[in-house]
């Protein structure tokens, strides 16, 4: 399945995971199309409607002032705004009971960092999976929440 995916569908596995703390969502961004922020709205909207209180980074980048449209550029000023970025992208896992984690994680730097994070400090870590369903009216990009494991990357 193509990374640049936007899912259709969200289905949430709700037993892996804990309403009494928050959820942060977890996955790749840069070289992605619209920074994958899609995927991150329609994944932290579900567990909103669930009931769930939700950090997503991509909501936080908007609230910074990044828009998704800008290119993935090298530079020092770039350089130096995504180290405050991942500083305070650690900062809300630590203040979370789990972390949902989402397809295309094992090639982002910026997920890796934040799985490691989870680890150290005992973070809940809940993997997805991505399948596609076809149904009579067509087929479906499914983004399963709790179905996935390490090493599994679903695509």
């Amino acid at each position: 399945m193509n990374i640049d995916v936007t899912f259709d569908v969200i289905l949430v596995k709700e037993s892996v995971l804990d309403k009494s703390k928050p959820v942060y969502i977890c996955g790749p961004m840069r070289g992605r199309f619209l920074h994958n922020f899609p995927n991150f709205f329609r994944v932290a909207n579900k567990l909103r409607e669930q009931g769930y209180v939700v950090y997503n980074p991509a909501e936080a980048d908007m609230a910074d002032c990044f828009c998704p449209t800008y290119p993935d550029v090298e530079t020092e000023e770039n350089n130096a705004r995504l180290r405050d970025i991942i500083k305070r992208d650690v900062e809300l896992v630590s203040k979370s009971g789990t972390i949902i984690v989402l397809p295309g994680w094992s090639t982002s730097d910026g997920s890796l960092i934040e799985i490691q994070a989870a680890q150290d400090i005992g973070i809940k870590i809940v993997y997805c999976k991505s399948r596609v369903d076809t149904y009579a009216d067509g087929c479906y990009n499914v983004l399963c929440v709790g179905e996935g494991k390490w090493g599994d990357e679903g695509d």
